[in-house]
């Protein structure tokens, strides 16, 4: 049994489609593959709004628990057109990736997933898919991530990172920060 309530506003004019929302969902059990999924005290807004070329999803606001984990979203923006992006104001990279142990990921993906295994806070994420290559920007804040691919394994690191397919950097702040080069040496 699931009560969901929910307002909507939308306006067609000149040809730009805007709206707003809010919406309430008590309760939602659904399955995914072999995984049970369940979602209590889901909350939300969000507005739509055209920005140039492109349609802006926001939410300033989402909030959840999904298999009794809390997932907290704040400032998330969607960029649909021209733009394909997405920013958002911070994520708790350890409960991302429990949320996608429980998603079907194949191959290279799972294989990311779990030999990474991040955890600690991204803040300022700027995500943007451009004609041949993706775009990545975000503070850390404590963030520690496995080895991956002769890449060393990283502890604690706070900082910026920006990143392309063939390029990018990190610029550490960090006090406590470790590096751990499992690969490099024979055990």
């Amino acid at each position: 049994k699931s009560h969901i309530s929910h307002e909507l506003w939308l306006q067609w004019h000149k040809g730009e489609l805007t709206g707003s929302g809010e919406f309430n969902l008590d309760q939602l059990t659904f399955r995914q593959g072999a995984q049970d999924w369940q979602a209590n005290a889901v909350s939300g807004s969000f507005y739509v709004e055209t920005l140039g070329d492109n349609y802006v999803l926001a939410v300033p606001s989402l909030d959840a628990r999904i298999n009794q984990k809390a997932l907290a979203l704040r400032q998330l923006k969607i960029f649909l057109g021209q733009q394909l992006g997405l920013q958002a104001q911070s994520l708790d990279l350890a409960t991302i990736t429990d949320f996608l142990r429980v998603v079907p990921l194949k191959g290279a993906l799972a294989e990311l997933r779990d030999q990474l295994a991040p955890y600690g806070t991204l803040r300022n994420i700027s995500l943007r898919l451009l004609e041949n290559d993706i775009a990545v920007e975000a503070n850390l804040d404590q963030v520690t991530v496995g080895a991956w691919k002769g890449a060393p394994a990283l502890n604690n690191v706070s900082g910026y990172v920006k990143a392309s397919k063939l390029s990018g950097f990190v610029q550490l702040d960090a006090q406590d920060f470790a590096m751990a080069f499992p690969k490099l040496f024979h055990e």
